[in-house]
């Protein structure tokens, strides 16, 4: 879940993307996994950090 929120925060790597690098087949699935570790959803995870100047941080 620490990849899962990184890519998140510091790459603009759809969804799907990140889901399957963090080994999740099922977007559900994936975003119930986020949820529950961060308390928000991957989408608000990404604002939140889009907000505060994260994005794009590091380069993959």
């Amino acid at each position: 879940m620490q990849v899962a929120r990184d890519l998140l925060r510091y790459t603009e790597l759809p969804l799907t993307e990140v889901m399957q690098r963090c080994g999740y087949t099922s977007i559900p699935t994936f975003s119930r996994t986020v949820r529950r570790w961060w308390g928000v959803s991957p989408q608000h995870l990404r604002i939140l950090a889009r907000n505060s100047g994260d994005i794009g941080k590091y380069a993959l």
